[in-house]
């Protein structure tokens, strides 16, 4: 991403705080107690289906490329971009008049025992994210490369880099990713299309943009377990941890133990 984008983005990040701040005020975000189910219309399908497409079109955009190296920069402009992009989704439905925490069930009351939850099934899935990441690799063959940001995670020995890497993969992505493809393509497609096709085709999205044909069918089924995961705690923060534990083991296995991934 260029000096120019991470500009426009940091300065979107600084006007959709002040909007979500000034309609806080007003006292338009607070309870959820008593409010009635969000229904999604025409402007928040119209910016998610836009924010949808900039992740595929980024996808496809770098489908059958070489990737390059990555540096500190792109992972600065990355954090950057990822913020950018909350702020711009929390402070558009704001401005639609949502109610942020009966929405996305941010007010989890029930945390403590969904955290167990969380972790018990994390480790359910875990294997069956493995194994369909392993039938990837083993079909894809010597041609099978690891993602960018792992061989980066892998060839770059300062702590700068693994701390940016650390706070993408464990911090940012699963906030923006969860809150975008959990928290508002997912209940989008539930409301015109019924629960099955949401489970679907917003498992398949959500594996497509990642661009890593390998990863794929893991990422398919690691996304259906956060759809579900979502829907049986009704709170964001629960695919949030979920995504952030998965990633973290990722991460965790990169740095420990690299054999394991090469």
């Amino acid at each position: 991403m260029s000096a120019f984008t991470t500009f426009i983005v940091i300065l979107s990040f600084c006007a959709v705080s002040c909007v979500v701040a000034w309609r806080y005020r007003l006292g338009i975000i607070g309870s959820a107690r008593g409010m009635p189910a969000y229904e999604w219309r025409l402007p928040e399908i119209f910016g998610t289906g836009l924010l949808i497409g900039f992740f595929v079109f980024v996808a496809v955009a770098g489908a059958g490329r070489t990737p390059g190296p990555i540096g500190m920069e792109q992972l600065i402009s990355s954090l950057a971009l990822y913020g950018g992009l909350v702020l711009l989704v929390l402070g558009f439905l704001v401005f639609r008049g949502a109610n942020l925490v009966a929405l996305f069930g941010l007010a989890w009351t029930g945390w403590r025992r969904g955290m167990f939850f969380v972790v018990g099934a994390l480790l359910l899935v875990l294997p069956f994210v493995y194994a369909a990441q392993w039938i990837g690799f083993q079909l894809g063959g010597a041609k099978s490369e690891l993602q960018p940001v792992l061989t980066f995670l892998l060839e770059t020995p300062g702590w700068q880099g693994r701390l940016a890497v650390a706070l993408i993969a464990i911090v940012a992505a699963p906030i923006t990713e969860e809150l975008i493809f959990r928290g508002c393509l997912y209940p989008i497609l539930k409301q015109f299309g019924g629960r099955y096709s949401a489970l679907v085709i917003s498992s398949v999205l959500f594996a497509l943009i990642h661009a890593h044909l390998p990863s794929l069918g893991g990422l398919f089924v690691l996304a259906l377990c956060l759809a579900l995961v979502f829907e049986y705690t009704g709170s964001l923060w629960a695919p949030i941890l979920m995504h952030a534990l998965f990633n973290g083991i990722t991460v965790g296995i990169a740095l420990l133990a690299p054999d394991i991934i090469q």
